[in-house]
């Protein structure tokens, strides 16, 4: 079970981790962000749940191929 809020822990939102502004690298803390999340979606040996905003349900449908 992998419950994500709204915000990163860096405070931002997740869109905006995602699609950072074209001049603007993702900086430490969100690619640490990032790859917690990578190691919880990956980890999963039968069954993953993913708990999130309802607001933030298509960002992560779209991140997620779902």
């Amino acid at each position: 079970l992998l419950f994500l809020t709204k915000n990163a822990g860096s405070a931002k939102d997740y869109k905006t981790i995602f699609n950072p502004p074209k001049k603007t690298e993702i900086n430490e803390k969100d690619k640490e962000e990032l790859r917690v999340i990578y190691v919880g979606l990956t980890r999963a040996r039968k069954i993953m749940v993913v708990a999130v905003p309802t607001g933030c349900r298509d960002i992560w449908k779209e991140k997620l191929n779902l």
